[in-house]
């Protein structure tokens, strides 16, 4: 087992990844996601707000379930915001998650390559 990172009171603001502090995670889920208000399956909040998202991030990760997917898309869609990585999507693309061609494109995939190609 790793030793672990995170000193003070170990709750859902941790952000230690040791087998301990997710072993405590785990067991308090279901006080995380009630004292949350948030989906017990996901994490994503009850109330979807830009705001909601954003205070419990490390709980959902934008990874809703199959309950909560068709609200969360529908609320990032009235927002104009990507599903993915929240960034303002511009005509309907995301400029952070899909390639525009351009020579200084900043999307995940160009950024990656950027780096493996800076590394070698």
């Amino acid at each position: 087992m790793e030793p672990c990172q995170h000193t003070g009171i170990c709750d859902e603001s941790c952000e230690c990844h040791c087998e301990a502090c997710t072993e405590r995670f785990e067991e308090n889920w279901d006080k995380y996601t009630k004292e949350n208000d948030l989906c017990n399956m996901c994490g994503i909040p009850k109330e979807i707000t830009l705001a909601n998202l954003d205070k419990t991030k490390y709980m959902h990760f934008y990874q809703p379930c199959a309950i909560c997917l068709p609200a969360y898309k529908e609320f990032m869609a009235s927002k104009n915001v990507c599903t993915e990585c929240q960034a303002p999507l511009l005509n309907g693309k995301c400029p952070g998650c899909f390639c525009t061609e351009e020579e200084d494109c900043n999307c995940r995939q160009c950024t990656l390559a950027r780096i493996k190609a800076n590394k070698n």
